[in-house]
Formats: structure tokens, sequence, C-alpha cells
């Protein structure tokens, strides 16, 4: 006989596991505010990861959101419907439940998030290299010489 009184085992794993992914995110923040720029964006790409994709299919399912999320889909359950769906930090992880229900969604706010840190990651790395390359002209970044640095011979003295 079960006692429903109690939590089961599964119940413990999915809120730490639920607990452990949005203290993630917390974390990711706070190297975002600290200034700690490469690892926040590293990071903050595995936290985003995990929220791209949702699904729920066989009596397993899977979604994931810190902050805001806009998700679209097809439900695959009864028919092929189209499935867009809205929601603020969501967490939902089942395994083997009952489910009849075959969804499979993307996090837009995700994929766009992914898209800038992607963006930044690359600015980072131009201006690295900007700042580490030698300027072969002196430290004013003048891609020509400067009017002292020019010799001309004057070939009509003499």
């Amino acid at each position: 006989m079960v006692n429903n009184d109690n939590f089961t085992f599964i119940q413990i794993l999915t809120g730490a596991f639920a607990v452990g992914v949005f203290g993630f995110s917390i974390f990711c923040g706070q190297k975002i505010l600290k200034a700690e720029i490469n690892k926040a964006l590293k990071l903050s790409a595995i936290n985003q990861s995990l929220q791209l994709i949702s699904f729920s299919v066989f009596g397993y399912a899977f979604k994931y959101a810190a902050g805001l999320s806009v998700a679209v889909g097809f439900d695959y359950s009864d028919n092929f419907l189209f499935s867009l769906h809205f929601g603020v930090s969501e967490f939902d992880l089942n395994i083997n439940s009952p489910s009849g229900l075959i969804l499979l969604e993307i996090n837009l706010v995700a994929v766009y998030i992914l898209w800038l840190i992607g963006q930044l990651k690359k600015k980072i790395e131009v201006e690295l290299a900007l700042s580490n390359s030698v300027l072969p002209f002196g430290d004013s970044g003048n891609i020509l010489p400067a009017e002292e640095d020019i010799h001309l011979e004057d070939n009509n003295a003499g």
C-alpha cells in the first residue's frame, strides 16, 4: 500500500533539480553583475540551452523557463496542432506519468538570448584582437604613418 502523504523519491529528485536549475540561473545573473563577462556568457549559454526545448512524450516531460518564455511548437496528441505558449518562470518534469500528451516546443526568448550571447562573444573577440594587435605606426591607430615619419630625399638638390 502506498501512502500519498509522503513524498516519493522521484518527487524529491524533481524538486531538487528544479531548485538546482533556478539556482543556476541566479548564479549566472550574479556573474553578469560582478562583470565576470566571459564566464557569465558561457554559463548563461548553458542556462538558455536548458530552456530552449520543452517536450512531452509517452509520459515523460521536461519544461524549464527562468523568466519570460514564448514557446511555439506542435501538439501531436490527437491532431497535428500548432501551439503557442506564453509563460513566466516554469518548471515541469514528469517521469512515467499517465499522460497521452505528445508536444514539442521551442522557446523563442531562449533562441533570441542565445543569439545575443553569440553576438556579444564575437564583439568581445574582435575588441580583444584589436587591443592585442601591434599597430605598425605608433599608438594612434592611424593606418598612414605620421608626417614626421616620412623621409623623402630631395633629388633636385645639388
